[in-house]
């Protein structure tokens, strides 16, 4: 029954609460109006409108390195990383393999929009 023991607070002797007749002085007092103008000036960031989304199916390995990518700070998103690499194997492109490439990539959108 040890922890049950309450033992008496301990007294600093000096008060830490000041009472004054006029109520509670505040030194520094932040007018709401100033916060509430500051918070509407900061612009939020603006996002790239969200596209439709879709899954591919991928082994949990290469899952989990696109992952371990990400949370080294190499991109913001997975799907920023893929851009990414996505650009560097474009650029990396015969312009022979370019071209297939444009017209593959066209049809594959052409008909996600239809």
């Amino acid at each position: 029954m040890g922890m049950l023991e309450k033992k008496p607070a301990q007294k600093t002797g000096k008060s830490l609460l000041r009472h004054t007749p006029g109520g509670v002085e505040v030194e520094n007092q932040v007018d709401r109006e100033s916060i509430i103008q500051s918070v509407k000036e900061t612009a939020a960031p603006k996002k790239k409108p969200a596209e439709k989304t879709t899954s591919i199916r991928i082994s949990v390995t290469t899952r989990n390195a696109l992952n371990s990518l990400v949370t080294l700070g190499e991109a913001d998103t997975v799907n920023t990383l893929l851009d990414q690499l996505i650009t560097q194997k474009l650029e990396s492109l015969r312009p022979d393999q370019q071209r297939t490439y444009d017209i593959i990539n066209g049809i594959a959108t052409k008909r996600d929009k239809a």
